[in-house]
């Protein structure tokens, strides 16, 4: 599932490994992951994203630079379809 042209993963690769993420990122927190539960999507990832900026934090590490790179490469991925 990589993209002919570039070599890459697909978007739809990428997103599939963030399942991967959020199911392990819950069990580690004795919780269960919940594909299917929009509402369990939302709370994964909101506790996730705080748990980033605390890792920020501790390692000095700019998460709002982070963030504005990681749209970049977003709009890069979503051009290369």
């Amino acid at each position: 599932n990589f993209n002919a042209v570039n070599g890459e993963p697909t978007n739809e690769v990428r997103a599939a490994r963030i399942n991967e993420l959020m199911a392990v990122y819950a069990a580690v927190k004795g919780e269960v992951f919940d594909l299917e539960d929009v509402r369990s999507d939302h709370t994964e990832l909101a506790s996730m994203f705080a748990d980033i900026r605390h890792w920020c934090d501790q390692h000095r590490v700019d998460f709002y630079a982070a963030m504005k790179m990681s749209y970049g490469h977003y709009l890069e991925e979503c051009s290369d379809k």
